[in-house]
This record gives C-alpha cells, structure tokens and sequence, in this order.
C-alpha cells in the first residue's frame, strides 16, 4: 500500500469529509446512462489505496493469482467490512482502456467468485480521444466515472483551493445524450 502524504492545506486536513457522490456510467449505442453512484462519504485513509499493487492481503484470501500480481489500479476503494472494492483505473490524454480491461474483468471475477462484490471503473473525460475505447467500454459493459463530474464536485468543496486555475472550464459537459435512469 502507497502512504497517503498530506500538504498542509486546510483543504486536505483530516477532518475534510467530502460530501458528495460522483455518478458512474455505462456507454451504449453513443449515449451515457446513469447506473450508480460513488459515495465518496466513505473515503478515508484506510479505504482509499493509490497505485497499490493488487495481492491476496488486503482481501483477505489465501492466495491470489500470478497474473494479476502485477496490476496496480490507480485507486482501489476497499471496503473490507462489506467485502466490497472498486477499481479505478485512469485514462487521460494517450492512454487507452485496452491496455488492461481483460486484466482488470479477469480481477473483478477472481474477487466475486472469493465472496467480495468488485467494481471496476474508468475515469476518463467525455471528450476522451480513442474511438477505439468506446467500442471496448460498449462492448465490455465497462463503468465510467468522468473527469468533468469530479471537477464539478470539486468546485463546491474546500478542495478547490489547491487548484490554481478556474476548474469550472473543465467541469462543463459537451452537449451528449444522458440518460440518468429516470425513465
């Protein structure tokens, strides 16, 4: 596990309590829809791991497979009381989501069928470049958290102070149909 290092910043203190859930996605047939949300509530440090490499310890298993020793989510959020973990990986300018999405699936189903209920999601912006990568978040069934609704998140949280930039530019969605599950 990676230790978390905080600057001292009244926006990173401990008692900083984000209260805020981020919407997660699927895509299909060039629409987003709206399936869940990320609770970001329950974040803690003792939840919230940082390019950790994947292993049996923290899920408590007795062994875990040789090929997936070496995956390092970008973030796992690891609920070990509710046997429960999402894997976010992130994918910004020049990085593809085929890199590891049968990996990532393969670690998902290890998991599930070891009693925890595993959740992956990519992070990655609306305008997100690779055509190829939509065909495979399609295809995959995979879940999307976007850049665009955490910087909007941001913006109405203590948080926003060590940014030295406007976020609300980088937090405004393209016109796209949504569906937010509500019909």
């Amino acid at each position: 596990m990676v230790d978390l290092v905080l600057f001292d910043s009244p926006a990173l203190s401990v008692e900083t309590n984000p209260s805020f859930s981020l919407p997660i996605y699927r895509y299909s047939a060039e629409r987003l829809r709206k399936v869940s949300d990320l609770d970001c509530k329950s974040l803690s440090f003792s939840t919230l791991r940082v390019e950790a490499r994947l292993s049996a310890t923290p899920f408590g298993l007795p062994a875990w497979p040789n090929e997936y020793l070496f995956l390092k989510p970008d973030l796992s959020l690891l609920d070990a009381d509710r046997r429960r973990v999402t894997l976010v990986e992130v994918k910004t300018i020049g990085e593809t989501v085929a890199r590891n999405v049968a990996l990532y699936k393969g670690v998902c189903r290890h998991l599930s069928e070891n009693g925890w209920s595993a959740e992956l999601c990519y992070l990655l912006s609306h305008g997100h470049e690779d055509d190829n990568d939509w065909r495979l978040i399609d295809q995959h069934q995979l879940h999307m958290i976007l850049l665009e609704d955490v910087l909007g998140a941001v913006i109405s949280t203590p948080l926003v102070s060590i940014f030295d930039l406007d976020l609300a530019a980088y937090a405004f969605w393209p016109a796209v149909p949504v569906d937010y599950g509500t019909t």
